[in-house]
């Protein structure tokens, strides 16, 4: 098979789908937009072959990309970035060169947070009443929207990922000032939902079916953790029954085939008019990749499993095999660097030697969702993780 990986250098576990593919002797091409000569011999042992671009911004670039590998490979088997910010041209290039995967047309459906709600409407599970908005000339619809859902209101793009352009608005003040301007794209006002955050990252195979799901969950508000610039903490835990089910019928509503996915749901710790009661789940969005911050690298230390190369089995149409269950919790903990912290690295690592399986450095860009420095850590008992996770916040 002839596999063009775009973008296999950032983030860096793209390096590691690269090496999976390999091992099961794909051509990897890559198209990027750094010096080959920057990459890791890890990568640089994966990839077959490496288009430099100036910029994967630039969809005439990546078609020359596609291009020349045609000439020199032939057919192309599959593109994918598996990264947010490049799924619509990935689906293009697949439509143009013919390349099985979700394409263009299926891409526009599910990419806007508006229309994912059919799709959640599809699956019968409940999610945010809700309003597109623009500017000022909105703002009377707004307020009209305000008065029937209450406030705070959360206002965030209609189309991408994060949490960095997310605004909660708590009062009407707010919501004039967001509208007082054109917006610089077309946003999405949420009726603000009472619940923590789960997920639910799965292998889907071509017929839908899962092949391998777990689910990690945020005590700590994702939101809370962008504005305020708060600590980042989430772990693994069991999968419970409801979301399984809820995960299962939101990927049939969705189409979703040959993946894997990242899906956001909440879970309700308060009951909600129109919504359900508190332990009720409400869909929040799909993302149609990996999650970020580590997740992958999670997911294996929970299961002792390698998530990189059960992903590269699917996509040859090999057997996947995968545990029954997590064997351990895993927790994530990213700290923030403008905090004095109660104990040191040093103590961190002396103390919790055992548990302590990853610890790293974040680039700039994710810091805000991410942390500026990641532990990453495990147990048989969820109690620890949650001691473990205490003592490296401590202030």
């Amino acid at each position: 098979m002839n596999f063009v990986f775009v973008s296999p250098h950032f983030p860096g576990n793209c390096r590691l789908f690269c090496q999976s593919l390999r091992n099961n002797n794909v051509n990897v091409l890559g198209i990027g937009d750094q010096e080959y000569a920057s990459f890791s011999d890890e990568l640089k042992g994966a990839l077959t072959d490496y288009y430099k671009v100036s910029s994967l911004g630039n969809y005439d670039e990546l078609v020359a990309a596609c291009r020349y590998f045609t000439n020199r490979y032939g057919q192309i088997g599959a593109i994918e970035s598996l990264n947010e910010h490049w799924l619509t041209s990935d689906a293009c290039l697949r439509s143009e060169f013919n390349v099985p995967g979700m394409h263009a047309d299926y891409l526009k459906k599910v990419k806007r947070k508006s229309l994912m709600k059919e799709c959640y409407a599809g699956a019968d599970v409940p999610f945010a009443r809700h309003l597109l908005i623009n500017g000022p000339d909105d703002l009377f619809a707004a307020k009209r929207f305000a008065e029937e859902t209450g406030y705070p209101l959360v206002a965030k793009p209609d189309v991408g990922v994060g949490s960095t352009t997310t605004f909660r608005l708590k009062d009407e003040g707010d919501l004039s000032h967001l509208l007082g301007n054109k917006l610089s794209e077309e946003f999405i006002l949420e009726e603000f939902i009472p619940g923590n955050i789960l997920t639910f990252d799965a292998l889907v195979d071509r017929e839908s079916n899962l092949l391998y799901a777990t689910n990690h969950f945020l005590p700590i508000s994702l939101m809370d953790m962008v504005l305020k610039d708060s600590d980042v903490f989430y772990h693994s835990q069991k999968m419970s029954p409801d979301l399984l089910g809820i995960g299962q019928r939101t990927i049939k509503a969705f189409g979703i085939r040959e993946r894997f996915v990242h899906l956001e749901f909440f879970r309700l710790y308060e009951d909600r008019r129109l919504l359900g009661k508190a332990g009720d789940i409400v869909g929040l969005e799909a993302n149609l990749r990996p999650g970020g911050a580590y997740i992958p690298d999670m997911i294996n230390y929970a299961a002792d499993i390698d998530i990189y190369q059960m992903w590269a089995d699917m996509v040859c149409g090999k057997t996947v095999h995968s545990p029954d269950e997590s064997r351990y919790f895993c927790g994530y903990v990213g700290r923030k660097f403008n905090k004095d912290y109660k104990h040191s690295h040093k103590d961190i690592l002396s103390r919790y030697q055992e548990q302590i399986v990853l610890t790293k450095t974040v680039e700039d860009i994710f810091v805000r969702a991410m942390g500026k420095y990641v532990y990453i850590f495990r147990s048989y008992d969820m109690e620890d993780i949650n001691q473990i996770a205490e003592y490296i916040m401590a202030e």
